[in-house]
């Protein structure tokens, strides 16, 4: 398998990547939470983060967010990577 052939888009590699992306935004990212962080959504790069109240007063609690356009394109490679891996893995073991 030539590197043309490995990193060609298919069915399969795109549905794998899919699932993998939205594993780790909504489970995986949950798990490695730290003390303190302000909910990082995205693994293995945190691309939003939302926070929540500081204090307990109605008054002072605000979200907000913020978007790192460039860990969200960091992301995207690192899974399609991922399932590019995989993928073949799973066809050698079907037949």
């Amino acid at each position: 398998m030539n590197y043309k052939e490995f990193f060609k888009p298919t069915i399969g590699k795109i549905i794998l990547f899919i699932v993998l992306f939205l594993i780790s935004f909504f489970i995986l990212s949950k798990f490695f939470i730290l003390a303190g962080d302000p909910f990082p959504q995205g693994f293995p790069f945190t691309f939003v983060q939302f926070s929540g109240c500081s204090t307990p007063s109605p008054n002072s609690c605000w979200d907000t967010k913020m978007t790192s356009y460039f860990n969200l394109f960091l992301d995207i490679i690192f899974w399609y990577l991922i399932s590019c891996i995989i993928f073949p893995i799973f066809r050698k073991y079907k037949t």
